[in-house]
């Protein structure tokens, strides 16, 4: 039966799904009072005041949530909040207590407490079922809006509401007929929650799809001409197949034996293959279309995902679109990478200490013929090759950037404008700064229409691209003020896809900080200023030393860097690459593990207080990160002992030698991190500590010079045996408060020096 889910006990989160229905949807009451706040009425107005108002351009979703909501009565606030808590209900990869206090916080607004002793709120039903993938966390104002719609569809329903949750296949088919808001993550959850018999916790569309390739053999295009409730109906058909020949109903497709049908052991983890659950600032902006600043460095310690974002970046600069419509999927991301490298749009190249100008730039090679004569010819280097590339597609400032910025001209010479919609409705636009419009419908129905309705410019932008207009808030008025363009400022009605929209090409330059900046890039590090690229009114070109070719960078070329601070600080990094480049943090984000636990030791807890220790001890650019951990999360959705052994591997192949690494062996400080100063059984500590004793006399003769703190000398070794002691782990916490094993002498612990 599909409720299965291995270790994880979900009859909290199951039956608070059967709740919600009777209560909410049937009766239309709320799930924490007993007030009638699941009422078309207060939908209608969420619609009105969310739906129809967000501005979809940078900053957090729960501010502009709390902004979009200022003008509703409690009641909606209220409703947005029990929202949020069936939208979390199933996800894993959040943690208790951030939802909690998300769900009470949106609850607040309303001017009232939310009871947090509610069932509904407890940590067992709030735990998760599976992971949402970053995807889910990206796009929760598209999953709110598409809730939303689903509801109101619901409560307009002209028969029985009941009948349409009195079959599985019949719920699916009618939560299918509402299109138009792409492939949503709720729509698994949601059907899962009613119906854990019938559908699987497969919350991610590429997975779905990968099960079938995996189980049924059907290629790629096969699958994309199926529906959700064809892959959802050939899933059913995989488990009860696989149930009737493994017989047993005790089956799950993310725990061997079903998961060895559809993920291949084999496969191994390449450079965009890693943790895709990790949550990081970059992947915060809901709009995934901008293509960010020419010139970007990723930072932070080891292990916090620098890598793994850099394809997200290349997709957002090269094909901004199909980023959006296959976030879901890493599988299609990454093969899209792969062919926009293959047309030669994106190099990949990693700096160390021997990297110099002639590898980059240009140098000369020695060629040798048949009679061993030896000739020289100057052969380009990767960022001189690429750069050649894209100077075919280089044009100046183009003419949409022109236009827009003629109409904010006379909006300002006008203080507003008056425009039409494309059903011919007058509306009046204001210019709010930066990339914001406001614009001001002349027949609203709305009393208070002071501060009018938010149009993104980069909506206006994107329509015009080609990108799909049902992507955009407000998009009457997006198509209002894009056709006003065409008409008054002579822009072309059809989109040339020849301008750097899409001829961008990408550099990534992997550990840029080993690299010496001066040797690798010589004269040309000024020419990768923006203002400096060709295109630009500011333009430079020099010439080459070898080849004396004119040379510029253009302005369609974005660099993109990765740096370990760990290998050099920011403040040691050379200033003319500092002034010339974004340099966007990416710290270790413990919360990502959600509260996750091996063997009574809290992962997140554990990263924290070790991190909090080396940030003490040596500084904060040395800290260890969350992915490291991230293998030990993904083990416990097959078993504890798989997460457990996971957890023994990455201490003693990952956390210990990078520890080593960073004190220089400086053995008492890793003792420190560690908490095994704190541990009061010696074979709970990984690293033991012994005085040297003995008859130096006898060591190194009579004849010696004694170091002055010869007496204090101590001797450390590694404890084997403590990397299988789950106490070992949990009292880096607790600090030595928690009693495994009776005392025993250094002696006793199995050691390596």
């Amino acid at each position: 039966m599909s409720r299965y889910c291995g270790s994880k006990d979900t009859t909290s989160q199951l039956n608070a799904a059967q709740d919600w229905l009777a209560r909410c949807i049937y009766q239309r009451k709320s799930i924490f009072t007993d007030d009638a706040i699941w009422t078309l009425e207060n939908f209608r107005a969420l619609d009105e005041n969310f739906t129809n108002s967000l501005d979809e351009g940078d900053g957090k979703y729960i501010e502009k949530l709390e902004a979009c909501l200022s003008e509703t009565e409690g009641p909606v606030k209220k409703l947005v909040a029990e929202m949020t808590w069936f939208m979390v209900l199933c996800l894993s990869n959040a943690g208790v207590i951030s939802k909690r206090k998300s769900i009470m916080n949106i609850w607040a607004w309303s001017g009232e407490e939310l009871d947090m002793d509610s069932p509904y709120l407890s940590d067992q039903t709030l735990k998760g079922i599976g992971s949402g993938g970053p995807s889910y966390n990206v796009n929760r104002w598209r999953e709110l809006i598409y809730f939303i719609q689903l509801v109101i569809r619901l409560f307009e329903y002209e028969g029985e509401v009941k009948t349409i949750f009195s079959d599985a296949w019949g719920c699916a088919e009618w939560v299918d007929q509402l299109d138009g808001y792409g492939h949503r993550q709720f729509r698994y959850m949601l059907l899962y929650l009613l119906f854990p018999d019938v559908y699987e916790r497969i919350f991610s569309r590429s997975e779905r799809q990968k099960i079938v390739r995996g189980f049924l053999g059907k290629t790629p295009k096969e699958i994309r001409k199926m529906t959700e409730l064809d892959i959802d109906k050939a899933i059913h058909k995989i488990r009860t197949e696989q149930e009737r020949e493994l017989e047993s109903d005790k089956l799950d497709f993310y725990i061997s034996p079903l998961k060895d049908g559809w993920i291949d052991p084999k496969v191994k983890v390449t450079l965009y293959d890693e943790a895709p659950e990790l949550e990081v600032d970059l992947e915060k902006r809901q709009a995934t279309l901008s293509n960010g600043p020419l010139n970007s460095i990723l930072y932070g310690p080891p292990g916090t995902g620098k890598t793994y974002q850099t394809l997200n970046r290349v997709l957002r600069i090269l094909d901004p679109k199909f980023l959006e419509e296959n976030i879901e999927s890493r599988e299609r991301l990454k093969e899209r990478y792969e062919q926009l490298k293959a047309e030669g749009r994106v190099d990949f190249v990693t700096f160390h200490q021997s990297y110099g100008y002639e590898e980059f730039i240009e140098g000369l090679r020695a060629d040798t013929d048949d009679k061993g004569q030896i000739s020289y010819r100057i052969e380009d280097g990767t960022f001189k090759a690429i750069c050649i590339k894209a100077q075919a597609g280089v044009v100046n400032n183009d003419t949409l950037d022109a236009c827009v910025k003629a109409f904010i001209a006379d909006i300002d010479d006008k203080e507003r404008i008056k425009l039409k919609t494309s059903t011919s409705r007058d509306f009046y636009v204001e210019y709010h700064g930066h990339t914001t419009l406001r614009v001001f419908p002349v027949d609203s129905k709305n009393e208070d229409n002071t501060r009018g309705y938010p149009v993104s410019i980069q909506s206006i932008k994107n329509l015009y691209r080609g990108i799909n207009v049902d992507k955009f808030y407000n998009k009457s008025y997006v198509k209002g003020v894009l056709q006003y363009l065409i008409t008054h400022y002579q822009l072309p009605a059809t989109y040339q896809a020849t301008d750097n929209a899409t001829g961008n090409y990408v550099l990534v330059v992997d550990e840029i900080n080993r690299g010496n900046i001066s040797k690798i890039f010589g004269e040309l590090i000024t020419l990768i200023e923006p203002s400096k690229r060709l295109g630009e009114e500011e333009a430079l070109t020099v010439s080459l030393p070898y080849s004396k070719d004119e040379f510029g960078v253009p302005n369609n070329l974005y660099l993109v860097g990765t740096m370990n601070t760990a290998d050099r600080s920011l403040a040691m990094m050379d200033t003319a690459l500092r002034r010339r480049f974004d340099f966007i943090e990416m710290m270790p984000k413990p919360d990502v593990l959600d509260n996750a636990e091996v063997k009574g030791c809290n992962l997140e807890e554990l990263l924290s207080i070790m991190n909090q220790r080396i940030e003490y001890l040596y500084d904060r650019e040395h800290t260890l990160g969350h992915a490291f951990f991230i293998p030990v999360k993904r083990a416990l959705e097959e078993s504890e002992e798989a997460a457990w052994l996971a957890l023994q591997n990455v201490f003693r192949n990952k956390v210990l030698p990078l520890l080593e690494e960073y004190f220089f062996e400086d053995w008492s400080k890793i003792r420190l991190v560690l908490g095994d100063n704190q541990k009061k059984d010696p074979r709970l500590q990984f690293v033991l500590e012994d005085k040297l004793t003995g008859n130096l006399d006898a060591l190194f003769g009579q004849s010696y010079q004694s170091d002055e703190y010869s007496d204090a000398q101590m001797a450390y070794s590694i404890n084997t045996n403590a990397f299988k002691r789950p106490s070992a782990y949990s009292q880096i916490i607790s600090g030595g408060e928690i009693e495994e094993v009776p005392t025993q002498s250094v002696s006793e612990a199995t050691v390596e020096s």
